[in-house]
């Protein structure tokens, strides 16, 4: 969501002057959306933003290109910044297209316009299309989250071998995301693997939460998970193990996987003995967007 903070009565005139002008981006919020499972669009709401930008990511990335993606120039900032969140710039009168991006993790960009997260990174992104005239612009910015999130349950009857000593699951996620294309892709020669992983302590046969990773990338294509049963607290020796193909992410939500790893359950897809279901309900533990 985008809200002016300027009011235009008349249409601009052109100014081929040279004269530079304020652009001023504020990103003060991120989108918030309260969709509870079962509900249709109608019924949703916007949440009450408590926290401060600076309490949900640790950067901000400016990048200003031509309106054909040519990179004009780039600014960072990082939370500790006094005005964290405001961008200034000066321009000629023009078009331009802004993209805003927030990292909550570190990144690594790969010019000309690749930005690769780090694995337990997210990312959150808005690119903006403007006009500069005549007169300063200010313009408010809510940032979007780039990512899907992983869940997975474990229901296995008991009791458990003692053999196992941890639980383990992978994802063989996109490495980047391209920053004017507003797509995530791959890039030769890299690897960005998600893993989840938990010690069995004292379970012996019920539902066991593997955990949650916030940070997939891959929301355009299926994704292989594997997830296994170890012998050892390095998850190298594998106990059991079971792989789950075409799986599906999607942008700001999370997908639960629910089964059994040690046996199958006849009613699961594909009979990997796993459910899949999508959870978009708010939960304050994810920085307050809609997983």
């Amino acid at each position: 969501m985008l809200l002016f903070s300027c009011k235009k009565d008349k249409p601009a005139k052109p100014d081929n002057s040279g004269k530079l002008y304020t652009v001023n981006f504020k990103v003060n919020s991120f989108s918030q959306v309260l969709e509870p499972i079962g509900k249709s669009s109608a019924d949703k709401k916007l949440l009450a933003d408590g926290d401060s930008l600076a309490q949900k990511i640790g950067s901000i990335l400016y990048r200003l290109y031509t309106t054909n993606g040519t990179l004009i120039k780039q600014k960072t900032s990082i939370s500790s910044a006094k005005e964290f969140g405001t961008l200034l710039d000066s321009l000629a009168a023009g078009n331009y297209t802004a993209v805003i991006m927030g990292f909550k993790g570190a990144y690594t960009i790969q010019e000309p316009n690749t930005v690769l997260p780090d694995v337990n990174t997210s990312l959150f992104y808005k690119k903006i299309n403007f006009t500069v005239s005549n007169q300063n612009l200010n313009q408010q910015v809510a940032l979007e989250r780039m990512n899907a999130g992983l869940q997975i349950i474990l229901t296995d009857e008991g009791p458990i071998s003692s053999s196992v000593l941890q639980y383990r699951a992978t994802v063989n996620d996109y490495q980047a995301f391209s920053i004017f294309n507003y797509t995530p892709v791959t890039v030769p020669n890299e690897t960005r693997i998600i893993t989840l992983k938990k010690d069995k302590g004292n379970f012996n046969g019920g539902t066991f939460d593997l955990g949650t990773s916030v940070s997939i990338l891959n929301t355009t294509g299926p994704v292989t998970v594997t997830i296994w049963a170890a012998s050892n607290l390095g998850g190298n020796v594998i106990y059991a193990q079971k792989t789950l193909n075409n799986v599906m992410f999607y942008r700001n939500k999370k997908t639960i996987l629910t089964g059994k790893l040690f046996s199958n359950d006849p009613g699961a897809t594909g009979g990997t003995g796993f459910t899949t279901s999508l959870k978009t309900e708010f939960e304050p533990d994810t920085l307050k967007t809609n997983y």
